[in-house]
């Protein structure tokens, strides 16, 4: 057993930007914590914004709960754990067993708990949403299950089936899409709202995906895994999705060590990917199951980074709603925390554009702000006296990466142009038919 360190400031407390191949990358302040001696390797985590922690011990059939401050306390479920959530404030948590049809609501502060009978098929995965005050489980045949908390009545809002082995589930913030994986190549995206699935086609190769995270923005889709290939040894790897559609923008590979695959647990938050694997990942000369991926403005994955000032392999991995607290449990039976100072990126919005045959087409990039987000773009004849910004009817969505386009019929051969979205004004361009 380590004896329990002072807490160590593993980088300064003010964010830094590099800049590596172009892209600008905020370094994110972290302080470790104290570790917690746990009875079980967890095999789930999940981390409320004040630092509090609830963890699955499949095998003792408890819940633990550990403070802010490092108290542990142990529940005893009476069935084995699969998955848990929490809310971010961290006074209630929910649990759902193997082979068991139950919800188990737990007040975290009186250790009561409150059964709840949905008729679930073997549940697995466990997530919950405050803004729809809502939990959505996972069964390991894909059996999706969306639940209104309600006050503690527990009402089934939606229930149906993306099919396959499933591995994993992320939520969106607003609660209102889900996206699940099997351990087959496939990624469903889930309209919590309507209770349905569209299957998204993954490109690049055959993956075993143990692990989503969707980033704050919505803007990207994060999967870890293993990707199929003639060797007998699969290359473990990140991969940055395109929500909409599952388009592989980009793929980040690592090596572990021994060589081999194990689970990878993903947790997204502005400016870092928190990751955490079962064998140690090679980062310069050391070797540790937990680091962390640099993210640029738009999501874009940079350079892998320490966490904690320990090398540890993990079972399990989770970062809280507001990013400012983690976790991962160490396969030698403690619980490692930290905490970080990971705001979003400003927003902010450029744009350049062509105009041929009175047709004006925009190319824009955006950071900081969520996908999906409407882009409203003003438009006036240059040179022409009187002339003032209209707005056009026609608006663009913020889309994968925080890229968007736009195309509209304007009059005139130069126009100005600028655009917005959220709180976001682009610079005004000039814009010349060719």
């Amino acid at each position: 057993m380590r004896t329990p360190r002072a807490l160590t400031l593993s980088l300064c407390a003010v964010l830094i930007t590099i800049t590596a191949g172009g892209t600008a990358y905020a370094q994110v302040p972290r302080a470790d914590l104290p570790p917690v001696v746990v009875p079980e390797i967890a095999n789930d985590l999940a981390v409320a914004d004040n630092g509090t922690a609830l963890l699955s011990f499949f095998d003792l059939r408890q819940v633990g709960v550990v403070r802010s401050d490092g108290g542990l306390t142990t529940i005893d479920v009476g069935c084995s754990p699969t998955s848990v959530a929490i809310a971010p404030t961290g006074g209630q948590g929910w649990a759902v067993c193997v082979n068991d049809p139950h919800i188990y609501a737990i007040d975290l502060s009186t250790r009561q708990i409150t059964v709840a009978s949905l008729d679930l098929l073997n549940p697995v995965q466990l997530a919950y949403t405050a803004a729809r005050d809502q939990l959505v489980v996972g069964g390991m045949t894909g059996q999706i299950t969306v639940i209104g908390v309600d006050q503690g009545n527990y009402l089934k809002r939606s229930s149906f089936s993306v099919g396959g082995d499933l591995s994993a589930l992320t939520l969106s913030r607003d609660g209102t899409v889900g996206y699940a994986a099997s351990y087959v190549s496939q990624v469903s995206r889930l309209d919590l709202v309507a209770g349905s699935a569209k299957t998204l086609s993954l490109q690049g190769g055959s993956y075993s995906i143990t692990s989503l995270s969707l980033s704050p923005s919505e803007a990207i889709l994060y999967a870890a895994g293993a990707k199929g290939g003639p060797s007998s040894i699969p290359d473990s790897v990140v991969l940055a999705l395109d929500p909409a559609n599952g388009k592989t923008l980009q793929e980040k590979a690592f090596v572990v060590t021994p060589s081999g695959f194990s689970s990878i647990y993903l947790g997204a938050c502005n400016r870092t990917l928190y990751v955490g694997s079962g064998l140690g990942v090679d980062i310069g000369s050391t070797s540790t199951g937990v680091f962390g991926i640099d993210l640029d403005a738009t999501g874009r994955m940079g350079d892998f980074v320490p966490v904690i000032n320990q090398q540890a392999s993990t079972s399990t991995l989770n970062a809280s709603p507001s990013c400012t607290r983690g976790a991962a449990v160490s396969t030698n039976l403690e619980l490692l925390r930290w905490t970080a100072e990971d705001p979003p990126y400003p927003a902010s919005i450029t744009i350049t554009g062509a105009l041929a045959k009175g047709q004006l087409t925009l190319t824009g990039l955006s950071s900081g702000l969520a996908s999906s987000t409407k882009v409203s773009v003003y438009v006036k004849v240059a040179g022409k006296k009187g002339a003032t910004f209209v707005k056009q009817k026609k608006t663009a969505a913020i889309g994968a990466g925080g890229s968007f386009t736009w195309k509209g019929a304007v009059t005139g051969t130069r126009v100005s142009v600028y655009v917005q979205a959220g709180e976001a004004t682009s610079p005004t361009i000039t814009v010349r038919s060719r």
